[in-house]
């Protein structure tokens, strides 16, 4: 309303203000009243004036995901890489409409791991030698120094390729494509040892800005200032991390955590999911995450397709009410 009301008990409701922030999708109201006064009156005080605000949220962020999922060896134990591909489809489901729209709004990516990174046709844009006439040409190792655990991009910084073993499933940079995304888990095979870092990297190369170059133009991330996106991670292993290559760079449980720690200052969400994973992984997982909530210690294929429902529920909520 545009006109203030009066009340019989001498209230006097003024127009409430509306504001309207379309950058970060909020809606503020603010309402006033002058309360008439009776005992202040003696002391000149005829009236005082109250207000109230509250504000609410409107409309969903979009969200950027990439998926580090652990394909080493030992996940062929049990069927342990069956499960995996049954609750990283179901996340798929929980969080990608069957017809995106027109804005991507949920974009999700993949990072295989074992042994090394398989990049596949993008080897030619990040590494150091060129050429793809082996499989093993398709993979590529940490860059040594510094440059090991951020988001670098190849322009600043090759990759080498020290891995004498590729695992067969490649990255797949950040898509809305449902279809595509269920064909790569289906295609998940197991095999090679754990250089978990490499997976953390690499789920963190989907969702950064800085690879907006090497990625495809319908894949590429958007900056990390845009309001309306959430960037998130998730890092699932089930073992310890045993393999890596640049000696100065330490271990690849040091290169982790000192991933772990960039990836939460650049903003990005972390999810960790330790699946029948040893005692010895889990402190460094927990310390991943960005808070103990989104840690999982899954202990069996049950927990493991409830820690990703549960994951999936969590993006959910960031997307209504961040």
């Amino acid at each position: 309303a545009h006109m203030s009301v009066e009340t019989e008990r001498g209230i006097t409701s003024l127009p409430a203000d509306v504001t309207i922030d379309r950058v970060n999708d909020t809606v503020s109201v603010t309402m006033t009243a002058h309360v008439t006064t009776y005992i202040a009156t003696l002391a000149g005080i005829p009236r005082f004036e109250v207000s109230r605000g509250a504000a609410a949220t409107f409309g969903q962020k979009n969200i950027e995901l990439g998926m580090m999922l652990d394909v080493s060896g030992s996940m062929n134990d049990f069927d342990k890489i069956g499960t995996l591909r049954s609750a990283a489809r179901t996340l798929v489901e929980r969080l990608m409409p069957e017809t995106p729209d027109a804005r991507r709004s949920v974009r999700i990516g993949m990072a295989p791991y074992s042994t090394s990174i398989n990049i596949d046709h993008y080897a030619n844009l990040v590494r150091d030698t060129p050429g793809l006439g082996r499989p093993e040409d398709r993979c590529v190792t940490e860059r040594a120094g510094a440059v090991g655990v951020t988001e670098a991009s190849p322009s600043s910084a090759l990759f080498p390729n020290r891995a004498t073993v590729c695992p067969e499933s490649a990255v797949v940079a950040i898509t809305d494509d449902r279809a595509r995304l269920f064909r790569e888990i289906d295609a998940l095979s197991a095999g090679g040892y754990t250089a978990g870092h490499l997976g953390i990297a690499w789920a963190w190369y989907l969702v950064s800005p800085q690879w907006a170059g090497i990625w495809p133009a319908e894949s590429q991330p958007v900056a990390y200032t845009e309001r309306r996106t959430i960037k998130a991670v998730i890092l699932m292993t089930d073992g310890m991390f045993n393999t890596q290559y640049e000696p100065g760079n330490g271990s690849s449980v040091e290169q982790a955590a000192a991933l772990c720690a960039n990836i939460k200052a650049a903003g990005v969400v972390v999810y960790t999911i330790g699946y029948e994973a040893p005692p010895e992984v889990l402190p460094l997982l927990r310390n991943c995450a960005s808070s103990a909530s989104l840690f999982f210690d899954a202990g069996n294929a049950t927990e493991l397709m409830g820690a990703f429902e549960k994951i999936a529920a969590h993006l959910t909520e960031l997307r209504l009410t961040r």
